[in-house]
């Protein structure tokens, strides 16, 4: 049988927020700002929370980045 294109990753409601919110539209700040408004002092510091899970998700090749003049990062 051929392997599934498809991968099932648990995540928490941080990372769920984060993952919904990567849009290809969305700044990281811009997601950082959504998930402290969402999750308050839970997930401070958000900024930094985000980044590192933004470049982890980068890494593992979920998702690429771009500067804001749109080149890659």
């Amino acid at each position: 049988k051929g392997k599934s294109p498809h991968l099932r990753i648990s995540l928490d409601d941080f990372g769920s927020l984060v993952w919904n919110l990567c849009d290809g539209q969305r700044a990281v700040g811009a997601i950082a700002a959504a998930l402290a408004e969402q999750f308050g002092d839970k997930v401070a510091p958000a900024s930094e929370r985000t980044s590192y899970f933004i470049l982890q998700l980068q890494k593992q090749g979920f998702i690429g980045l771009r500067r804001p003049d749109g080149q890659p990062a």
